[in-house]
């Protein structure tokens, strides 16, 4: 004996509905959040450099209580309980012989896992760079280095 078509038919739309809403929710564009741009302090420009204006998204997996990016002439940008991930920062970066190194810090409230942030840097004239760097225990201090030239 068979089963009634309509029935069937009802029951695997359903399945498909049950799989398509969390796969919706999951890869729906999100809001970005704008931050104000932080001029680095006494960034003075050597030969061989260039101050670049670039945007950098900071992702992140578990939100953290403060995140903080750096280069050599201080801080960048931070924040403290950033609302929506990706976080689009308007920053200038200084770019030396094709490459610009950043320090990035966070912390994260107690009980949080292992987890991870990304960061894509997108500076005027060159193409987009993207890494990710994981927490240990609560916190995070890496210096990330993104590179234009080929090694």
């Amino acid at each position: 004996m068979r089963g009634s078509p309509p029935l069937q038919l009802l029951i695997v739309t359903l399945g498909l509905l049950a799989f398509a809403w969390p796969l919706r929710r999951l890869t729906a564009e999100r809001p970005v959040q704008a931050a104000a741009p932080v001029a680095p302090a006494g960034a003075a420009v050597r030969p061989g450099t260039s101050a670049v204006h670039a945007t950098l998204f900071v992702r992140f997996a578990h939100r953290p209580e403060k995140v903080e990016v750096l280069d050599a002439h201080g801080s960048l940008w931070k924040a403290e309980q950033p609302e929506v991930s990706p976080v689009e920062v308007p920053l200038q970066v200084v770019v030396e012989n094709d490459a610009a190194e950043l320090t990035v810090r966070a912390q994260w409230p107690a009980g949080t896992p292992e987890t991870a942030l990304g960061l894509t840097l997108e500076p005027d004239g060159r193409e987009s760079r993207e890494t990710t760097v994981w927490s240990a225990e609560t916190g995070l201090e890496r210096i990330v280095l993104f590179q234009w030239k080929t090694p």
